[in-house]
């Protein structure tokens, strides 16, 4: 997902919610989200855009785009909702939901059918028409989760079963093209990319409302 898709979740679910906290460190959260999509390398003070491998899964294969091989969002989403609360429990609260904003953009990967689906992309209409169109979407109500999650790989796996049953688009990479060109492939169009965000990002809003409820129980600030 990319940066208006990950601000437009987790608004969504920040309405949603309407917790005085979270809505206070709304902006934080957004922050750790645009942060799980680069390392810094401290040595040349430089930050990248890395390949996001572990921000893939679907469900009946554990791990990332290399199923077995490489952790995946399920695992990596506990490991940033775990050091969100001890961060928050520590003190440090901003720390804190930087770390849930990482979890939450694993989340809405999962709101993505080339991540759900382990496609190689380039790029992928369906996350530019949510790029284009962020006003819009953001006027449609969250869905509320029906997931009572005890961690926040459970989350994972609820949004991912939901978007596996759209199509993705896989005519982005290299052998997409060349399948393409064959005939073997076709591209999703505008009418059907923006059909399956209608549909899927308020499920996403109201599962990412979800995360951030077990946050707050996990923090103990809420029973």
């Amino acid at each position: 997902m990319r940066i208006n898709g990950l601000s437009l979740i987790i608004s969504m679910a920040t309405r949603e919610l309407n917790d005085p906290l979270i809505n206070h460190y709304e902006k934080a959260i957004i922050l750790g989200a645009f942060r799980e999509d680069v390392w810094y390398i401290p040595g040349v003070k430089s930050v990248i855009e890395h390949l996001s491998l572990s921000h893939f899964y679907g469900s009946g294969l554990p791990g990332g785009f290399f199923p077995f091989l490489w952790p995946g969002a399920r695992a990596k989403s506990n490991r940033f909702h775990a050091r969100a609360v001890n961060h928050f429990r520590a003190g440090n609260k901003a720390a804190a939901f930087v770390q849930l904003g990482r979890a939450a953009h694993l989340l809405a990967d999962m709101a993505c059918p080339v991540h759900v689906h382990r496609v190689v992309h380039e790029t992928d209409p369906y996350e530019w028409f949510i790029e284009g169109n962020r006003a819009r979407l953001l006027a449609l109500p969250a869905v509320r989760s029906q997931t009572e999650p005890k961690r926040a790989s459970d989350l994972i796996e609820a949004m991912s079963r939901f978007t596996e049953s759209f199509e993705s688009d896989k005519t982005n990479s290299p052998h997409g093209r060349l399948l393409r060109r064959l005939g073997a492939r076709s591209i999703l169009t505008r009418e059907t990319v923006a059909a399956q965000a209608e549909k899927i990002i308020p499920v996403a809003a109201g599962h990412t409302a979800a995360l951030f409820q077990l946050f707050l129980r996990r923090a103990g600030k809420r029973a």
